[in-house]
């Protein structure tokens, strides 16, 4: 199935897919592998968001505090690795990052860059 259509918001001239999946670290890859290959939302430039990505949309979303409500999740897989066996999580309702296991599940949420002809 390719161009399949997921809900998304903008934030910070970042787009985010507000559902996803929960899995390891290795299987948020290969999820995101996937989103791409599908071209959801006819994009194929998906990817897991930086921890400085991810906490900047919670510093922004502190005086309308929707993130929590539309994205569902309390922890969520960034991109950032602290090693080869460990990666960093942000937490929405803490606001703050924390490193753990890549073999733990978390949510997984797409993101990809906004770029001038998408707009």
């Amino acid at each position: 199935m390719h161009n399949k259509k997921v809900k998304t918001v903008i934030r910070n001239g970042l787009q985010w897919q507000t559902e996803g999946i929960v899995a390891t670290y290795k299987e948020a890859i290969n999820y995101i592998k996937e989103q791409n290959t599908q071209k959801i939302n006819g994009f194929d430039d998906w990817r897991l968001s930086t921890s400085i990505e991810t906490l900047k949309l919670i510093q922004t979303e502190k005086s309308l505090p929707i993130t929590q409500k539309q994205f569902g999740t309390i922890y969520i897989w960034t991109s950032s690795k602290f090693s080869p066996s460990r990666a960093w999580v942000v937490t929405f309702r803490l606001g703050r990052c924390n490193h753990v296991s890549v073999d733990y599940n978390y949510y997984v949420r797409a993101v990809r860059s906004i770029k001038s002809k998408d707009k």
